[in-house]
């Protein structure tokens, strides 16, 4: 179900969320389309999209792929989409190929964890991919990872005999509206050994250079509630040698950080 506002459902289904504007269309060729406040519009191409039909629309929009698959697009609160890609039996694909609408002198590229980020023209991540995940129906993990072929990002779903269907898989895409903050290994370890507070007020607010002293202290005092969850973060990366990320959308208010910050490890 989307879990944003849907505000227009006569063809496609619009919904407006975390300051975006997300299209998931009724004729799957169309891809979705990511509209933010500030910046240009993007889109995600969904796999099989010549072939598939829409088949259900009135909670969340159900493509029928023709093939033994079909794929379900989800808009979160946050303005992330997840793309749930199920599979009915072994006659199904194993590749699952979601074309990026990339920058200009931008690039796709594969992560040490699995997941991928967009770049873009100067190597600055614009999007960021998670880890790809496949279940099937009896909970065990199907084998799965991710190729870039051109502009497209694959999934590949190594499924089979011997797995129980259907078999869920997803690709999770933050794409085009917020800005990522990576930091290094060095970084990671120096935030490490701070107290929660001192994490938020010397290693998060500062980096994000949200503007004048005023805006920082601003932002420490709206992170003071997750400042535990940050700090266990950078904890755990600093323990297993990784990095983390840090993502906001674009043009961010200091006031409601707290709620509009997402923080991970990450590998680096």
């Amino acid at each position: 179900m989307l879990d944003g506002e849907i505000i227009d459902t006569a063809v496609d289904q619009v919904v407006e969320t975390s300051g975006l504007e997300v299209t998931v269309p009724s004729d799957p060729q169309d891809g979705i389309t990511f509209e933010p406040e500030s910046g240009e519009a993007s889109t995600v191409g969904l796999p099989f999209a010549d072939d598939a039909e829409l088949v259900d629309g009135d909670q969340s929009a159900v493509y029928d792929n023709g093939n033994g698959s079909s794929t379900v697009p989800l808009v979160k609160e946050d303005g992330v989409i997840q793309i749930i890609t199920t599979i009915a039996d072994e006659s199904a694909p194993v590749a699952y190929a979601y074309p990026l609408d990339l920058p200009e002198g931008g690039e796709l590229s594969l992560l040490d964890d699995g997941g991928a980020l967009v770049l873009d023209s100067l190597g600055a991540a614009v999007a960021t991919i998670d880890a790809p995940w496949a279940t099937d129906a009896d909970g065990s993990a199907v084998p799965t990872y991710y190729a870039a072929v051109g502009d497209s990002l694959v999934q590949i779903v190594a499924h089979g005999p011997g797995d129980a269907y259907p078999i869920v898989a997803d690709p999770r895409i933050s794409f085009g509206w917020a800005v990522y903050y990576n930091y290094s290994k060095s970084e990671t370890q120096t935030y490490a050994k701070y107290t929660p507070y001192g994490t938020i007020s010397a290693g998060v607010c500062p980096f994000l250079q949200l503007g004048t002293p005023v805006a920082v202290a601003v932002c420490v005092a709206a992170l003071e509630g997750v400042a535990t969850s940050i700090d266990q973060t950078f904890n755990s990366a600093a323990a297993q040698g990784r990095c983390v990320q840090i993502s906001l959308p674009y043009y961010p208010s200091p006031a409601t950080a707290a709620i509009q910050m997402r923080w991970k490890v990450v590998s680096c």
